[in-house]
């Protein structure tokens, strides 16, 4: 129950309830619950999609059948590549992936990319940064 109340909290502090909305679930959580009565559910959903910056434009593109599967984005592309000639050089030569200019020849595959990979929360799920 505490936790409930907690979320609610963060959620006005946040500017996602009012606080007369706030007001109301706070009394609906007093009230005695008899046999189901009363009981609160909140479902909500949350995610990361293809060219969507929240919920509502991931449903907009569905709604809309917008193609959201492309090319790599530049700038992920130049940093892989930075990345494979510092530290795989001598692989990318082996396999005839880089010529005398330095330009990397890997073809990245088509796909839904992500937005903003780099703000990716990597602590709360626990993982290495790397």
């Amino acid at each position: 129950m505490e936790s409930l109340k907690s979320y609610i909290y963060k959620q006005v502090a946040d500017g996602n309830l009012s606080t007369e909305e706030a007001k109301k679930l706070l009394l609906e959580l007093k009230k005695p619950s008899v046999s189901g009565e009363g009981d609160i559910a909140i479902i909500g959903m949350s995610g990361r999609f293809p060219k969507s910056r929240n919920l509502h434009e991931f449903w907009q593109n569905i709604i809309n059948g917008r193609e959201c599967i492309g090319e790599m984005p530049f700038e992920r592309k130049y940093d892989i590549d930075n990345f494979l000639r510092k530290y795989h050089l001598r692989d990318l030569k082996n396999e005839n992936a880089i010529d005398e200019d330095g330009n990397i020849s890997i073809k990245y595959d088509v796909r839904g990319y992500l937005d903003e990979i780099d703000k990716f929360d990597y602590k709360f799920f626990g993982i290495s940064p790397r």
